[in-house]
């Protein structure tokens, strides 16, 4: 299959599956109750976006290397910022982020905190 991720075409064979692993979905599912910088996106089935502060680089790392079969990065990105503003020094890694793949194993999640676009969290 050929994807295309910031204007470069891959082929890329994502796992033959509709459902991601239990163990994924839980961290999945773990890391956006957790976390704010955790997004999905619904185009073609949904995408997760995994992003963390430079202090949390070895957590992110970890989630890179969990779901490193989903997505087409080889590391995670760093994000350096070009000018100083509070916290963030200029030239300095402010954070570091990966971003999966879309496919349709990652719907549930989607569906279970989106709606219409918005988030939500269901009781239950």
């Amino acid at each position: 299959m050929r994807y295309r991720h910031r204007e470069a075409i891959y082929d890329f064979y994502p796992p033959q599956t509709t459902k991601l692993p239990p163990y994924l979905f839980e961290v999945a599912i773990g890391t956006r109750l957790r976390d704010r910088t955790l997004y999905c996106t619904k185009t073609r089935g949904s995408n997760i976006k995994f992003e963390q502060d430079r202090v949390h680089k070895e957590y992110l790392f970890e989630l890179f290397t969990l779901f490193k079969d989903w997505t087409l990065a080889k590391q995670p990105y760093e994000y350096i910022p070009t000018k100083t503003k509070g916290t963030h020094i200029r030239g300095k890694v402010k954070s570091y982020s990966f971003r999966t793949i879309s496919h349709p194993a990652f719907n549930p999640i989607y569906d279970l905190f989106l709606v219409n676009g918005k988030k939500i969290y269901k009781k239950g």
